[in-house]
């Protein structure tokens, strides 16, 4: 911790004496430090590009902890509790339901009929959405599942997030009128929802199919194995050596069966996965090898 040493005067924490965080700069070794530490613990990756977003981020957090930023760096490596609500103020969490319709169309006309012959009606259908967030992910798919599988098929979905934040949301299934009738078609809506004074609830008749559960995608899951992977608008901020430690999870995490849906913007072109493209008719996935 850094101190202000005088002569015959007891010494104080440095932090005491700055209110404002903006008075204390984040140097470059500073930076450094934090972003190796991010990149080792989480795979997020922060680029001198988006130093600005970090800084700005970190400095909020400075200013509620009251330290400064080597302080809370020490705090960091000492305290794994806290670097999850670290790594929670530092996320993004910009979702919706049903992003990206060609996903939701591929698994609907593609991908669960192909699961209900290659699955049968033995066991479930087990499901991980990586990077759930706030939700919308795990509830769109469940109600996609619902409505395409048929009777006597069953499903569970695990959905993983690092925010813990995003978790409390996703766990409670409420969302305000200007997002789910922006996002939802109507019909799903009115089948899945209960309409409240403020907002909309998913029903239980579809969170009894999910779980949701801290996560970090550079540890492994250890929940079994899967039929199907999401993880979409996760990996763009990974580096390349993490994009890859989390691609061969995924891979070992799945079944010879089993589909994995990456984000518009992701891709695992020139990358020896173990995963290859399909390309369906209503957009691209991958497919474990051997089917």
């Amino acid at each position: 911790m850094y101190e202000i040493r005088k002569e015959g005067v007891e010494t104080k924490p440095l932090s005491l004496y700055y209110v404002n965080m903006e008075d204390f700069p984040i140097d470059d070794q500073t930076f450094t430090l934090y972003r190796t530490l991010i990149d080792k613990v989480s795979g997020i990756h922060f680029s001198s590009g988006n130093r600005v977003v970090f800084e700005s981020k970190l400095k909020e957090i400075l200013r509620n902890r009251k330290m400064l930023p080597m302080e809370y760096y020490r705090c960091l490596l000492s305290d794994p509790e806290e670097v999850k609500l670290f790594l929670d103020a530092l996320t993004t969490n910009l979702t919706s339901f049903f992003r990206n319709r060609s996903n939701w169309e591929s698994l609907q006309h593609e991908i669960i009929p192909d699961l209900m012959k290659s699955v049968g009606k033995s066991r479930e259908i087990r499901i991980w959405s990586a990077g759930c967030s706030t939700g919308e992910e795990a509830y769109t798919l469940a109600m996609v599942f619902d409505r395409t599988l048929l009777p006597g098929y069953t499903y569970k979905i695990i959905a993983c997030d690092i925010s813990l934040k995003s978790l409390h949301t996703a766990a409670e299934g409420w969302y305000p009128f200007e997002k789910a009738e922006k996002d939802v078609p109507s019909g799903f809506l009115e089948e899945y929802f209960d309409r409240e004074e403020k907002g909309y609830r998913v029903k239980p008749q579809i969170k009894e199919h999910i779980v949701f559960n801290y996560h970090n995608l550079m540890n492994p899951m250890h929940s079994g194995y899967f039929d199907l992977i999401v993880c979409r608008n996760v990996l763009i901020y990974f580096d390349k050596e993490s994009f890859f430690k989390v691609i061969r999870q995924f891979y070992n995490d799945s079944l010879p069966h089993s589909y994995l849906i990456l984000g518009h913007s992701e891709t695992l072109f020139n990358l020896n996965t173990g995963f290859h493209l399909k390309k369906g008719r209503y957009g691209c996935y991958y497919v474990k090898e051997g089917i």
